[in-house]
């Protein structure tokens, strides 16, 4: 997984967005939104999540749609 950080990272409020590989040439305009639309400083950390059903399971689980189950049981 790669990470992304924007904002300030002594900022209070954190934001946290996972993203798909297509999505990372939008983030910096994401983030220049966030930051023209709100007042006060804030962080942005955004994961590129290369295998969904995997990285974000730390245990086995069957399937929910389709054939393919999560995770592997390690962590």
């Amino acid at each position: 997984m790669d990470i992304y950080e924007y904002g300030s990272k002594s900022a209070s409020v954190v934001l946290v967005q996972m993203i798909e590989e297509h999505e990372v040439d939008e983030i910096e305009n994401e983030f220049k939104l966030i930051k023209d639309n709100v007042d006060g400083e804030f962080r942005f950390i955004v994961v590129k999540v290369e295998d969904w059903n995997f990285d974000l399971s730390p245990w086995e689980a069957p399937p929910v749609f389709g054939k393919r189950g999560f995770g592997d049981g390690k962590m």
